[in-house]
């Protein structure tokens, strides 16, 4: 176990924090194309790094991480606008790219802009470390190495309720949130917990959060298209279609296959 537990993780929880307010900022000005992505993972990353921390958080941190998730939602509907004209300019480039809603696009610059979020932030990074120093070593090692388990085997009964083929969408979009959560989780806690079997699932996390998100996006953006531009676009989309599904299957499998023995163990 290593000395300087909460020490570290202090550190991540700050770092992780001001890597939020770093992309809120230029999410506000719109720097680049990635600022609203960026925007999402730094939001995911901070809302793992605490979820095994949740036993210990006060009822106001509680609402807080409510109104983090809530932040969350408020980015989904431009973000699926940037993927639908990443896919529309391959299935169908002579259609002219979709335009975000302006009411979307406000409803999160108010969030952004809002005085609360700036205390929430500064309230995260000033009592999680004192909840942290409260904890007896032992216990917090122990929570979050259970709450590190909790998610690696929800996930794998989740992989092992049914096999890709016979999923359906909403199984997958909870598979893939569910390989977001455990992604996250590792890529923070590995190093912290000297856990190097939990190192090992970043990496397969990654791929099959990736391939079941394009092909979530493919399947939204295909259905949205014009009767007539589906079929002219018919052989892209199954062509497409037949790649991110080969590549979402694989990368289930293997996930499948690393999670497995857990559940089975238990």
């Amino acid at each position: 176990m290593p000395q300087s537990l909460k020490k570290l993780l202090a550190l991540e929880i700050a770092h992780r924090i001001d890597a939020m307010r770093t992309c809120r900022k230029r999410a506000l000005r719109g720097e680049d194309a990635e600022s609203l992505h960026n925007l999402r993972v730094a939001l995911r990353r901070l809302r793992s790094l605490t979820r095994p921390l949740q036993p210990l958080l006060t009822p106001r941190i509680r609402r807080i991480e409510r109104r983090l998730k809530r932040l969350v939602q408020d980015t989904n509907a431009l973000r699926d606008a940037e993927v639908h004209q990443q896919w529309l300019s391959r299935l169908a480039p002579d259609l002219p790219p979709p335009s975000p809603r302006r009411k979307d696009a406000a409803r999160l610059r108010r969030a952004l802009k809002s005085g609360r979020l700036k205390r929430d932030l500064n309230l995260l990074r000033e009592r999680l470390p004192r909840q942290l120093a409260k904890t007896p070593k032992f216990a917090l090692t122990r929570l979050l190495a259970g709450g590190c388990d909790a998610a690696q085997i929800e996930l794998a009964h989740a992989l092992s309720r049914s096999g890709f083929d016979d999923a359906v969408p909403q199984d997958l979009h909870n598979s893939r949130l569910l390989t977001k959560r455990v992604r996250y989780q590792a890529e923070s806690y590995a190093v912290l917990l000297g856990d190097s079997r939990l190192a090992l699932l970043a990496t397969p996390c990654r791929e099959l959060q990736d391939a079941l998100g394009d092909l979530r996006d493919l399947e939204a953006c295909a259905a949205s298209l014009p009767q007539a531009e589906q079929k002219r676009a018919a052989a892209r989309i199954r062509q497409a279609r037949a790649e991110c599904r080969e590549r979402a299957r694989l990368a289930w499998q293997d996930m499948h296959d690393r999670l497995a023995p857990t559940p089975l163990e238990d």
